[in-house]
């Protein structure tokens, strides 16, 4: 199905080379001296960071709210400048594709994309962006009411980074008797993997060093799962999988443990589910609640799809559907749009699992 169907999608599509092309030379004819360290290398890098600014725009158009491309470009500056990297370069990017846009696209088309990258800018220009409250939509991706101390989680995050799978099963371990195994995932294990995806982000530990720490904690977690007390079996049951695109499955993991350790019926598609066979899965099995996440706000456009996809199969008896995951940070205003039911922030705040 087409979620644009003013033709915006396609006509940038059909542009998007040459707003490559454009936005690479636009950025280097003005800070080119800065950019010259990186050589060729670094017009290939702007590049690739254009075509996700592309992504995350259509993103916003999407939904009409310019929040996912908003988020996105605060995010990008902020990385941008662990890099050694002007801030500056990120502004003058989406001027770059602000200006073939605004050449090459009809009037209609860039009336609906103007707003959004008039408000790119600006926030960039302020320095700032809008916070979650701001913003009326969900805050983090992991509870920040938490048993946990701050020095245990830099304890985990030490040990996981260092590849020390004993000291990090100790501290798994206590906090799991301390506090049980959903306040362990969700305020300690959460956190420090989100760190160390900062770390990563930030060129101060490796691919090796991430991966590594992503085995040891997933292998932790089954354990301190599987012997933690469940509740008997209830007659409702959840279907829950990651977006196309979307190979984070860690809090969504987290969730469909606390499904079923409340005895609900679990089916856990894990990341990356393409979007058809995910709305033919639900068709098929017909689940009471269905959990959807996304890691990015470029996979909003595919989350609209799922939804729209599942109410259109299954007519005047769909399942709930919610969503959560980083791509939805700071856009839970964004649910009504998107026909979903609920977007929640945290497993202790999804009401299906309370008392």
């Amino acid at each position: 199905m087409d979620t644009l169907p003013s033709g915006v999608e396609r006509a940038i599509e059909n542009l998007r080379a040459e707003a490559l092309d454009h936005g690479t030379r636009y950025i280097y004819d003005r800070i080119g001296e800065h950019l010259a360290p990186w050589g060729e290398a670094g017009r290939v890098r702007c590049r690739a960071d254009l075509n996700w600014h592309l992504d995350f725009l259509l993103g916003a158009v999407a939904v009409g709210d310019p929040g996912p491309f908003v988020n996105y470009l605060s995010w990008l500056v902020d990385l941008m400048r662990s890099y050694g990297v002007p801030g500056d370069s990120v502004e003058l990017s989406v001027e770059g594709l602000a200006s073939v846009l605004r050449k090459r696209l009809s009037s209609e088309q860039w009336a609906e994309v103007a707003p959004i990258l008039a408000a790119g800018i600006q926030s960039l220009a302020s320095g700032g962006v809008a916070s979650a409250d701001a913003a009326g939509g969900i805050a983090p991706t992991h509870s920040t009411d938490s048993d946990v101390a701050p020095a245990t989680r830099q304890q985990l995050m030490s040990a996981l980074v260092a590849g020390d799978a004993v000291r990090a099963s100790g501290i798994v371990s206590g906090v799991t008797r301390q506090c049980g195994y959903l306040r362990m995932a969700e305020g300690l294990v959460q956190p420090v993997m989100s760190a160390i995806g900062e770390m990563w982000q930030r060129r101060e530990i490796s691919v090796a060093q991430e991966h590594l720490a992503s085995a040891v904690i997933q292998k932790l977690l089954v354990r301190e799962f599987v012997n933690a007390p469940f509740a008997d079996p209830v007659p409702r049951s959840v279907l829950l999988a990651c977006v196309a695109s979307n190979y984070h499955q860690l809090g969504l993991r987290i969730l469909a443990d606390a499904f079923e350790l409340k005895g609900w019926s679990v089916e856990f598609l894990g990341g990356d589910t393409p979007t058809g066979d995910l709305v033919r899965h639900v068709e098929s099995t017909r689940p009471d609640l269905v959990a959807l996440s996304l890691s990015l706000g470029r996979q909003i456009p595919i989350l609209k799809d799922v939804v729209a996809g599942i109410r259109e199969r299954l007519g005047s008896g769909p399942p709930r559907i919610i969503a959560g995951g980083p791509g939805l940070t700071g856009l839970g205003f964004l649910c009504p749009r998107l026909g979903l039911d609920g977007c929640y922030p945290s497993v202790a705040s999804v009401p299906d699992l309370g008392p």
